[in-house]
């Protein structure tokens, strides 16, 4: 089973997003604007896309010049998020979730494994 571990990130305004590393940025999902689909529950499903993170260039993704991954950023991320108290971390240790990667056409699916890591602070917002 391949899978892949995204980070909780802040996008300011008490909003929040899931952040891709820039290896799996790089070999996964290759390209802004990929449509990705979050399965995180049995019956429940979010559409999204690829933003932020490296230009679309092959070059710069070949030779790892990029600091920063892709983004996935929806409303009904920031809700899961927050409803599963995922938000609330220690100051730079932030909640990594682990999903399944599943390639079907264009799409990337990632199916919420139910594995997280968690450094939880007092807060549940």
């Amino acid at each position: 089973m391949n899978t892949t571990t995204l980070t909780v990130q802040s996008c300011g305004n008490g909003k929040f997003r899931l952040g891709v590393n820039t290896n799996d940025s790089s070999t996964i999902f290759q390209k802004r604007y990929r449509k990705v689909v979050l399965k995180i529950e049995k019956n429940r499903v979010i559409d999204t896309e690829t933003t932020c993170g490296p230009p679309n260039d092959k070059e710069v993704l070949k030779n790892k010049k990029c600091k920063k991954g892709y983004d996935l950023y929806a409303k009904k991320i920031d809700q899961w998020i927050k409803s599963n108290h995922f938000h609330c971390y220690r100051e730079r240790q932030p909640t990594k979730i682990e999903f399944q990667i599943i390639k079907s056409n264009s799409t990337i699916i990632l199916k919420f494994t139910g594995n997280t890591r968690n450094n939880r602070c007092k807060c549940y917002n």
